[in-house]
């Protein structure tokens, strides 16, 4: 059994793909651990699979897992995660501004006792993520008054597990698609596993538009945590 598998979710990746796997690479190397990384490659359109495959071929760490469709976020993660070979099992978004080194707390988190560590990110508010902010704000206290969860931020993309814990609350997750990072979190909390936060500093890619849609996504996310209130 490996110590930890990390899944690396893949969805039109090709900019920044190889700068970003690198990095990571370097990092698991130096810290000794016995790791695999699992490259998730969700049916991207540009040449995001070609480099896919380049990985797999070059780093003995690497595997991959390609969707013949689109699949959407969750179902990527929730794919690596069954996947994995690794006592800890744990997922980083490949643009890194969460960075490659907060791999290690979240790890040494689930070794030292917990079941699922995962990043809280710090940001300043400026202008420009004015409406990301207040969105995120109003999510949290929704979930505190839905669901009686005081979770924090849900949504950052790096949460790590262990994993014959996190099993069969995988197997309850109903989303496939962005709310499964909160749903993940709530059905491990209401199962009684132990959750660590972590704060991580959060960089933006200033290359990246923001992909928030106020109304849109307020309706989806509302939508989406009664659903799970009357499920549980």
């Amino acid at each position: 059994m490996k110590d930890l598998s990390l899944v690396l979710p893949c969805y039109h990746e090709e900019q920044i793909f190889k700068a970003s796997l690198d990095r990571i690479i370097r990092l698991l190397r130096a810290t000794r651990l016995d790791v695999e990384v699992i490259l998730v490659e969700d049916a991207s359109k540009d040449n995001t699979p070609q480099l896919v495959r380049e990985a797999a071929r070059t780093y003995p760490e690497v595997r991959a897992i390609f969707h013949e469709q689109n699949q959407g976020r969750g179902r990527t993660v929730g794919d690596g995660i069954r996947a994995a070979k690794g006592r800890v099992v744990g997922y980083l978004d490949i643009d890194l501004e969460i960075r490659e080194e907060h791999i290690l707390s979240h790890y040494l988190a689930v070794r030292e006792g917990a079941d699922v560590a995962y990043a809280d990110r710090i940001t300043g508010l400026t202008i420009g993520n004015l409406p990301r902010h207040l969105l995120h704000v109003w999510y949290i206290g929704m979930l505190r008054l839905v669901l009686g969860c005081d979770l924090g931020d849900t949504n950052a993309g790096c949460k790590f597990f262990n994993r014959k814990a996190i099993l069969p609350v995988l197997a309850q997750v109903q989303d496939g698609h962005w709310f499964w990072d909160t749903e993940i979190l709530v059905r491990a909390q209401k199962a009684g596993l132990r959750l660590r936060k972590l704060p991580v500093v959060y960089l933006k890619n200033q290359q990246k538009k923001s992909t928030v849609r106020m109304f849109a996504d307020t309706a989806y996310f509302l939508r989406k945590i009664f659903h799970v209130r009357g499920r549980l």
